[in-house]
């Protein structure tokens, strides 16, 4: 079933998604980056599927929910009426002491 929460980004997930998605598109080409895109939308669409599946992190601060989508995480809030991606990270990139959220 599909989630009634909206999706939003903050400026830096919005700046982070088009990193990302030019990443994508380098390294898998046009297909490649359609499918990461949609991993990540899917990601952060189906909040109440993945959150049944996982338990909130001890290292990030509490609120702050995380996805895995191919080789990036997404960091999002909840709230009543949707989903705010907050950053959208290289795995290799992850900086778990310093969100500043």
């Amino acid at each position: 079933m599909p989630s009634s929460l909206k999706v939003r980004f903050t400026p830096e997930a919005r700046a982070d998604f088009v990193d990302t998605l030019q990443w994508a598109c380098q390294e898998l080409g046009d297909e490649g980056m359609r499918v990461y895109a949609d991993l990540v939308l899917k990601c952060l669409a189906d909040h109440e599927h993945f959150a049944v599946m996982y338990e909130p992190r001890d290292e990030l601060p509490e609120g702050l929910w995380d996805c895995a989508s191919g080789q990036h995480t997404v960091f999002y809030v909840v709230s009543d009426d949707g989903v705010t991606a907050c950053r959208i990270i290289h795995d290799r990139h992850i900086p778990f002491h310093n969100f500043g959220i």
